[in-house]
């Protein structure tokens, strides 16, 4: 007997996505502006409006580290993607994006992305004193766009693509959300973007 029909997972938008050139990676924004107190003294990567200076630090390796000298700066990075994890992202590739036939499938990209990890101690001190907390997680990374394109304006929390990739070729994403119970909720996907310098 065949397996009954699946309904296709509601779609929840699309989400803004960008090649990085002078970390030679892809990112994904997964959060809503998020607002450090100036008492945190937190100072996010700066990043090039058009992509092309070098935000994450060295090319593949873990995202750029984000330090917040408050006690209250992994609540409020935690706080600022709460409602925006529980994906799994996947990724399609092709060789010109205005013909299907180029198309690959789906392929995952990421695992389950569930937790930010921002470490409360990053120091090894005792937080009543020192208050210092790290944003140090492997795929999620916090950067600052100021610049002309309002949707990347100020601090936020970006997935970054660790997988290789092929330079000159374009990739979108599709992130798929899950519950708790691990069944598929809905799924946002990106525009195209090219691996280009």
């Amino acid at each position: 007997l065949p397996w009954p029909p699946v309904a296709a997972a509601p779609s929840g938008g699309q989400v803004p996505a960008r090649f990085l050139s002078g970390d030679l990676t892809p990112i994904i924004q997964v959060s809503d502006p998020v607002t450090i107190p100036t008492q945190c003294g937190s100072e996010p990567p700066q990043c090039d409006q058009d992509g092309n200076g070098a935000c994450l630090g060295l090319a593949g390796q873990v995202p750029a580290v984000t330090i917040g000298d408050c006690n209250e700066f992994c609540g409020i990075v935690e706080s600022a993607v709460a409602n925006a994890l529980g994906f799994v992202v996947y990724r399609q590739r092709s060789a010109d994006p205005a013909d299907p036939s180029q198309y690959t499938d789906f392929v995952q990209n990421s695992p389950l992305i569930d937790r930010i990890h921002c470490v409360s101690d990053y120091f090894g001190l005792d937080t009543s004193v020192s208050g210092e907390g790290a944003l140090l997680d492997p795929f999620l990374f916090m950067g600052d766009f100021n610049g002309t394109d309002p949707a990347w304006n100020g601090d936020h929390i970006f997935y970054v693509d660790r997988q290789p990739f092929a330079m000159g070729d374009w990739y979108r994403y599709q992130l798929v959300y899950f519950d708790a119970d691990g069944e598929i909720i809905s799924q946002k996907n990106t525009a195209w973007i090219e691996a280009a310098l």
